[in-house]
């Protein structure tokens, strides 16, 4: 049952991305918007970006709901992961103190953000 769910809920985020990523396609000619490769490629690393926080935020929520076989904690570990955590680590960078630490990029969210900038910048071109 709950492979089947977890099956599932893959199965509508791949169609959510992949029909967003052809809206932006289709969009391009209908509009007669003509984008740089650089657009073009943010535009590509940000929609991957995306899949990787819903996906590890959907796993998150799956281990605890096979590790509980509770639906209400599987939920809220889904709450929390897209919208307690993110909340509580802006309330921490209002801290001068702890922000210099930037406890954002620990958290996947930010993570994937980095790496969208590192990839916009080429900085994986010249290294880390």
């Amino acid at each position: 049952m709950i492979l089947a769910k977890f099956l599932d809920t893959f199965l509508i985020l791949s169609y959510i991305y992949i029909s967003a990523g052809l809206c932006s396609l289709i969009v391009k000619p209908v509009l007669k918007v003509t984008l740089s490769p650089d657009q073009a490629k943010y535009i590509v690393l940000v929609l991957f970006s995306d899949v990787l926080c819903t996906t590890a935020s959907v796993v998150i929520a799956t281990a605890f709901f096979y590790l509980t076989e509770n639906t209400t904690l599987g939920i809220i570990a889904y709450l929390a992961a897209e919208l307690l955590i993110p909340l509580a680590l802006e309330f921490v960078n209002m801290f001068p103190n702890l922000a210099r630490y930037h406890p954002e990029r620990f958290y996947f969210s930010g993570a994937a953000s980095s790496l969208v900038t590192d990839f916009t910048s080429e900085r994986p071109k010249r290294g880390f």
